[in-house]
């Protein structure tokens, strides 16, 4: 038995073990304020002590989420699940080296670097009740690839079936990622001539019909699943439309607005957040990439239709790294666009395998100019992730001031009890399809200095000042972090209510006679 151990560590390359040591230092590094605070978003309030319903899990079609999510226990615990969180991405950065086939350190420590500080990594640690499941689902898509590449024949054709459908029954995003990895890998082989043409086309097919059996395979489970437990897939964010087209007209409309997603990511606002520093190395990452990938394809005579597929191919890129987009219809939120770290893994790819090609001055010179470029991206993200995480713990401490006043107050009127149910209700509360707005609170009491933050707003799974959205959260976070069990009424009666002669000429909050007995609840009017 022992022997039998020592031999499996003897064949793991020095290159993995290299991967996997420094991308778990570099996310513990990167990600240590998340490990040892207690980092909560808006849908983090109501899953400190206990996670999200099966139900819920079931009806978003995340049927295998639910035993990785067992493995860290009920409750949100960050140390645990950033321990967890860790192992899995050192062991998927560990295969993306092999994978990609890079050697030198140099390329080793620039994709554990961009793994690492990628900003979806932050996001998913936003939602850190879900977080060790996610890079569970980030490992084994990379496990599936990984295999894909090294092994051949009917077995790995079905174990293959069976990873990427438990993938996309964990997070279905990261399916994406193992199709668009699996791609760009296949892609590059071909390109460093290390595969013919025809084999190229052979193993396309075969990875597709392999990725398309398991999203057949995953269908029929999670119906199976939703049939056992008596529920059916969520109509949150349209999940039971999910892949559902009307035209093909409609197909190429998603199409283009996923190209011009890709776009604006890499060129217009750098990346998730507006930062000139990350335009500028975003242009000459992606300039360097491209100009290297056309020099290996014409390295060796190649035949027209070669050419074309070619062609065609680098152009589908922005499309194809943005497939998830086309699928939901263009709702993409950044905790879901893990993919748009391929094409920084394709830069730093390509500048490895350029030595091999024997390379000239001024090609070197576009490659260390690369790498430098990639780098600076990774240090950049390494700063916005700790913003993030510095902000959404001020969130917290605003929130947690903001809601101790409010119920101080509220103790405080005299004719309240804790069976009276009340009633949040903003200035403005009806919108334009004469609905009621989800309850804000804004930044009334909120420290000016804090606007520094502002340009993090474009990362919408990041709280802006409090993490209040709905009145729900307002229950949650008294319930859990104050102790203070609130009572509200139904969302119908507040829509009344807001209608209400009364409430409309009542102060706002925390002006006195904001908080008012109106009937048979206690109505608080807020700002916004």
């Amino acid at each position: 038995m022992c022997n039998w151990k020592f031999n499996v560590w003897g064949r793991i390359s020095p290159e993995t073990k290299k991967a996997f040591l420094i991308s778990s230092i570099l996310t513990i590094i990167v990600h240590l304020y998340a490990f040892s605070n207690m980092i909560l978003n808006h849908d983090g309030i109501n899953t400190v002590l206990n996670r999200e319903s099966t139900e819920h899990y079931i009806g978003l079609g995340r049927w295998a989420i639910l035993p990785f999510l067992k493995i860290s226990s009920e409750q949100m615990m960050p140390a645990v699940i950033g321990t967890l969180s860790v192992l899995y991405i050192g062991f998927g950065t560990a295969l993306l080296i092999s994978v990609w086939d890079i050697h030198s350190d140099l390329a080793i420590f620039l994709v554990c670097a961009m793994v690492s500080s990628f900003p979806v990594m932050v996001n998913t640690f936003c939602y850190m009740y879900t977080a060790d499941a996610y890079f569970a689902a980030f490992a084994l898509s990379i496990l599936y690839v990984w295999m894909m590449k090294k092994y051949n024949g009917w077995r790995s054709f079905f174990t293959g079936i069976v990873i990427m459908a438990v993938v996309c029954a964990i997070y279905q995003a990261y399916w994406c990622f193992g199709l668009v990895l699996l791609l760009a890998v296949c892609f590059m082989e071909y390109l460093r001539g290390k595969i013919s043409f025809n084999v190229f086309v052979k193993n396309g097919i075969i990875y597709m019909l392999n990725l398309g059996i398991s999203l057949v395979i995953y269908y029929i489970m999670a119906r199976l699943v939703q049939a056992i437990t008596g529920t059916h897939f969520s109509s949150y964010q349209d999940f039971d439309r999910l892949g559902e087209f009307g035209s093909i007209k409609e197909v190429y409309w998603y199409g283009r607005e996923a190209f011009k997603q890709f776009i604006d990511f890499y060129f217009i606002d750098g990346g998730f957040i507006k930062d000139y520093r990350l335009i500028v190395f975003n242009i000459l990452i992606i300039i360097v990439t491209v100009i290297l990938i056309i020099r290996f394809f014409y390295i060796v005579s190649r035949k027209w239709y070669e050419q074309i597929v070619f062609w065609i191919l680098l152009l589908s890129i922005p499309v194809v790294t943005n497939v998830l987009s086309v699928i939901s219809r263009n709702r993409l939120w950044p905790v879901m666009m893990i993919a748009f770290l391929i094409p920084y893994l394709l830069s730093i790819a390509c500048c490895e395998h350029l030595v091999s090609f024997g390379a000239g001055k001024l090609q070197k010179l576009m490659a260390i100019v690369c790498c430098l470029s990639v780098f600076f991206v990774s240090f950049i993200n390494y700063l916005t992730t700790n913003r993030i995480y510095v902000r959404m713990d001020l969130a917290y401490e605003a929130t947690y001031s903001y809601l101790t006043k409010m119920t101080m107050r509220l103790e405080d009127y005299p004719e309240y009890r804790h069976d009276i149910p009340v009633s949040f209700i903003n200035e403005s509360d009806i919108d334009s399809e004469n609905t009621l707005n989800q309850v804000k609170i804004f930044s009334v009491d909120f420290p000016e200095a804090m606007s520094v933050f502002d340009d993090l707003d474009s990362l919408r799974d990041v709280d802006s000042k409090t993490m209040i959205r709905n009145e729900k959260d307002i229950v949650d976070f008294c319930k859990t972090f104050l102790g203070f069990k609130l009572e509200i009424v139904p969302n119908e009666e507040r829509i009344k209510m807001y209608e209400n002669d009364e409430v409309q000429d009542m102060p706002v909050y925390p002006d006195e006679g904001s908080i008012r007995k109106i009937g048979e609840q206690i109505v608080i009017k807020l700002p916004g």
